[in-house]
């Protein structure tokens, strides 16, 4: 795979990044994708069979589960709450408008 990336690559994706690359800079860059594409040509070649897809860092390989509680309303405390806010009506809150009418 290293030889596979080219030098209008290298353009094309500065030029959708929108920068702006010195020749030298845009030789670099080319040279370490090169290195970097073949890094990963190295690391299709190890071993993986005794390995399981699920392990590994991070991976959810793990005895633990999320725990959830019912969700319950509790109409007391959603009572206080109204009555502690400074406006409500019909039991909902009251807060003042954001928007006005064109007419006023």
């Amino acid at each position: 795979m290293p030889g596979n990336i080219k030098k209008e690559d290298i353009e094309h994706l500065a030029k959708l990044a929108r920068i702006d690359l010195a020749e030298e800079e845009g030789k670099k860059l080319l040279k370490d994708a090169e290195a970097i594409l073949g890094y990963f040509e190295e690391l299709k070649q190890a071993d993986t069979g005794d390995i399981s897809p699920s392990a590994g860092w991070r991976s959810g390989a793990t005895d633990m589960t999320n725990k959830t509680d019912k969700d319950e309303v509790n109409q007391e405390l959603i009572q206080k709450g109204i009555e502690s806010f400074p406006e409500s009506e019909k039991g909902c809150l009251k807060v003042p408008g954001v928007m006005k009418n064109s007419d006023e």
